[in-house]
């Protein structure tokens, strides 16, 4: 019974800290006080070590400064700690984009393909990144492979369509149109 009143205590303690930080840090930033955001966040850091979110919330200071290097470690940290959670990766992948790290970018969905084999979304991500850097026969590449692994994918055969748009295979986009959209008239052995 001693033992449950100190644990009580000490999810207290944890829950007020952590309350602290988060609303001291998220005044500073209201203000662009952004140097003093990631000092709190940091402060917040060191007491509560396995607090969620602090090191996104500090990158994101980070970046607010111009410390991209900085940031991109402190997403790393929190992947390391929420492998499956999605949204790291995509600010983490922001942010590489803005150093114009487009490999590295492309790198982060990998990692994410990795830690999540089972997710379609970090393979759709991937596929979509390709895209944006006019990887064209990546982009289908990426999207085949989806279409093995998970059946049909819906959303990488539009990006799919997109990139092949973009190769100027235009007897192949009207295919990978109609697969898109369910058309059960044509094969895939038409691709």
């Amino acid at each position: 019974m001693m033992q449950k009143t100190q644990e009580k205590i000490v999810d207290d303690y944890n829950t007020c800290t952590y309350q602290f930080y988060e609303s001291k840090a998220k005044d500073f930033e209201k203000q662009e006080k952004w140097q003093e955001a990631v000092q709190c966040w940091d402060e917040g850091i060191a007491k509560l070590k396995r607090a969620p979110f602090f090191q996104a919330k500090k990158a994101k200071a980070l970046q607010n400064l111009g410390r991209w290097k900085e940031a991109t470690e402190c997403w790393n940290q929190e992947i390391n700690k929420n492998k499956n959670n999605r949204v790291l990766y995509v600010w983490k992948a922001q942010a590489l984009v803005c150093q114009n790290m487009m490999q590295e970018a492309i790198d982060c969905w990998n990692q994410g393909i990795l830690n999540n084999p089972n997710d379609r979304g970090y393979y759709e991500e991937k596929a979509m990144a390709l895209l944006n850097q006019r990887r064209n026969l990546e982009v289908i590449k990426c999207s085949d492979e989806v279409n093995v692994i998970f059946q049909e994918s819906q959303a990488t055969n539009f990006i799919k369509i997109y990139a092949l748009d973009n190769l100027k295979l235009l007897k192949k986009a009207i295919i990978a149109r109609r697969l898109a959209k369910q058309d059960t008239t044509f094969q895939k052995s038409q691709l």
